[in-house]
């Protein structure tokens, strides 16, 4: 049995984040040039998809395989590794075909680059997220049945054993964070503080 719960959190409060900001004099080719100083940033934005592959490796591979400096990666947040996690990339200085070329080089290594678009005075940094969409999948689902026993002296004997989980427990489980939340054993990074998730 495969069972898939949706959780979606926005935090509106890092609305203003996702504006385009204006950064100049980045990469200045000539410091010597006002010309060049006023000249805007290109990057390539795209989606970043990763398997099973630590954040910070997966940055040190796209810039292996774009021949550019960590910096020029932008990525709004860290995702985890026991995942297939999406997320968007900005590329700085770096046009769509070197990005479509990096795949190449990443084939293999659970990372791909995908649907590119060139953006003008955007680029991600740490923090510029607006919130995050999950879609767990639970598989071989079981759950714990208790059962009682009295002993000789009449004594009760508590003894628990794993058994599938079926249909209704689950159905019964989820009515029941629906109602009443649950409890978050994995901090804010994953599901947001109090009052905004």
């Amino acid at each position: 049995t495969t069972t898939a719960i949706m959780v979606h959190w926005s935090n509106k409060a890092l609305s203003s984040l996702q504006k385009k900001r204006k950064r100049k004099n980045d990469y200045d080719a000539d410091a010597n040039s006002s010309n060049k100083a006023d000249e805007s940033i290109t990057a390539t934005f795209c989606v970043l998809r990763k398997e099973q592959v630590e954040h910070q490796a997966a940055v040190q591979h796209i810039a292996r395989a774009l021949k550019c400096n960590q910096q020029d990666i932008g990525l709004a947040g860290i995702k985890d590794m026991q995942a297939i996690t999406y997320q968007f990339c900005t590329l700085r200085s770096i046009n769509i075909q070197r990005a479509e070329r990096a795949n190449h080089a990443l084939t293999g290594k659970r990372i791909e680059l995908s649907r590119f678009e060139e953006v003008y005075d955007f680029l991600l940094n740490r923090g510029n997220l607006i919130g995050n969409r999950f879609e767990v999948v639970l598989r071989n689902l079981k759950r714990i049945e208790r059962m009682t026993s009295k002993t000789e002296n009449g004594a009760t004997v508590w003894k628990e054993r794993t058994i599938p989980c079926v249909a209704s427990h689950l159905d019964a489980m989820v009515k029941r964070v629906r109602e009443f939340g649950f409890v978050n054993f994995y901090g804010e990074q994953r599901v947001g503080d109090a009052g905004h998730s």
